[in-house]
């Protein structure tokens, strides 16, 4: 039984390192966030990934960008970052991060 739970273990581990990671943000990003107004950078958006994978993912599951509405996200992210304890310079890159992500996501799925 010891040497089954030990297999099951090293599966999960080789699935888990073997998933896509999470939005990882792209020019092409940049581009449709600033045609929509939304001036960024991808360094920008890489600390706010960064911010959100490393703390967010400690205490839940990391929900998707399209997962919420741009105003569900406003509301959701300040909050959140108080009871992450990061700074509100990180709360804004995680914010820009999730809006830009979440449109290209959508704009991704329309033009399928």
């Amino acid at each position: 039984m010891g040497i089954q739970f030990i297999k099951c273990i090293f599966i999960v581990l080789v699935l888990v390192g073997c998933s896509a990671p999470f939005f990882i943000p792209t020019e092409q990003d940049i581009a449709l966030a600033s045609v929509n107004g939304k001036d960024t950078t991808l360094d920008e958006l890489t600390k706010g990934r960064t911010v959100y994978v490393n703390n967010c993912g400690k205490c839940h599951a990391l929900f998707k960008p399209t997962g919420f509405s741009e105003e569900k996200w406003k509301k959701i992210v300040p909050v959140m970052a108080l009871k992450a304890k990061i700074t509100e310079a990180e709360g804004d890159q995680v914010l820009k991060y999730m809006l830009v992500i979440r449109e290209a996501e959508l704009n991704r799925s329309t033009n399928k």
